[in-house]
């Protein structure tokens, strides 16, 4: 799996902060949306107690409610259940 880098990504949107992009780890795909759309950014920051938890992009929600296969709404899941780990990406 190729490494993402959050700089890279925000730089290719003409971003450089990451602070717009924040919201909370276990807001609910519904927050990562809104945010998405109000904020028109490409990817949002999960984030817990001021630490970074993972990234999600709009691909990632698209991903997910196409293969939710529990009861319920799927865009109550949590934005950390679908994030790109921050193990897994280079800041």
């Amino acid at each position: 799996m190729e490494t993402l880098n959050v700089s890279d990504l925000l730089a290719a949107f003409g971003r450089t902060s990451a602070s717009e992009h924040t919201v909370p780890a276990d807001g609910t795909l519904r927050d990562a949306i809104e945010a998405i759309v109000t904020r028109r950014i490409p990817i949002v920051i999960a984030e817990h107690a001021g630490s970074f938890v993972g990234v999600v992009t709009a691909r990632d929600i698209l991903r997910s409610v196409h293969e939710f296969e529990g009861e319920g709404d799927p865009l109550a899941q949590t934005v950390r259940s679908v994030s790109t780990p921050a193990s897994k990406v280079v800041t």
